[in-house]
């Protein structure tokens, strides 16, 4: 083969093979971007609340979505009942209090919504026998939210 068809090739190839490296880093790039606009349309009866998509930062277990798994406090989403459960592993009222505030807080953040959307969702708030027996077996709801029960 002739030598300068052989560097042709060659070079050929080498540009051939960057342009195909230049596009993928490309292509990475930008869907990492369309993942932080991603958004979740829930359905409600009050209407459709678009929320962040937590499934691309969430951890799925059976039919649950594991928002976040803090050790005073749990955040979770039941896709058969597109509800949201909001777990506080309070000892005492003043506990509970201060975790249903961080937990709450934390639920907006995640799905960058306001507190009146917040209060079109599905939410339970409870805390559970072994944490608390005084303040177990109640859904306190959201705070803010018409359904809400204060400690």
């Amino acid at each position: 083969m002739n030598k300068n068809l052989k560097i042709l090739i060659y070079v050929s190839s080498g540009i051939l093979l960057l342009l195909v490296i230049v596009a993928v880093v490309l292509s990475f790039s930008g869907s990492s971007q369309n993942q932080s606009t991603n958004q979740l349309q829930l359905n409600t009866d009050q209407g459709v609340v678009k929320v962040n998509d937590f499934n691309t930062y969430s951890e799925k277990f059976e039919n649950n979505t594991y928002l976040d798994t803090e050790s005073d406090y749990s955040i979770y989403f039941e896709d058969s009942t597109d509800t949201f459960y909001l777990t506080l592993f309070a000892q005492d009222l003043e506990q509970a209090i201060t975790l249903r505030s961080q937990a709450e807080n934390r639920l907006l953040e995640q799905l960058n919504i306001s507190a009146t959307e917040v209060c079109k969702l599905n939410i339970q708030v409870s805390i559970p026998f072994s944490s608390s027996p005084g303040l177990s077996g109640v859904n306190y709801g959201f705070s803010g939210c018409e359904d809400a029960i204060n400690f």
